[in-house]
């Protein structure tokens, strides 16, 4: 887990889960695609910020220290389709493999190399 405080007080966290090769997560309504086999993943199970906090890069700043030092190749999360951060994901890299709930949740995967 990561964090970053604003006046003493947790201000945001992420944190996330290495997975073995073959894991997929059990909630998604499409396969894994073919790349990812034989692939360790490391799954973001969270990422956030208090509200005055976003916009000023802690988001990314905590997402890519989570993931500097991974030995996996890949990283998956996932993210509402309508949520703000879904649009940052893009521009972070991250591309949709899947999805949760079909036009609800997508799945993201980036490389982590």
């Amino acid at each position: 887990m990561k964090t970053v405080s604003a006046d003493d007080a947790v201000g945001g966290f992420a944190y996330g889960v290495g997975q073995e090769a073959g894991w997929w997560p059990a909630h998604a309504t499409t396969p894994p695609p073919d790349r990812l086999a034989g692939e360790a993943l490391f799954y973001v199970y969270e990422l956030a910020l208090v509200p005055e906090l976003r916009g000023r890069g802690q988001g990314h700043a905590l997402l890519t220290d989570l993931l500097k030092d991974r030995p996996e190749r890949f990283a998956l999360l996932g993210s509402r389709v309508t949520a703000p951060a879904r649009r940052l994901y893009d521009r972070w890299g991250w591309q949709k493999i899947g999805e949760f709930e079909a036009g609800v949740v997508d799945l993201l995967m980036l490389d982590l190399r």
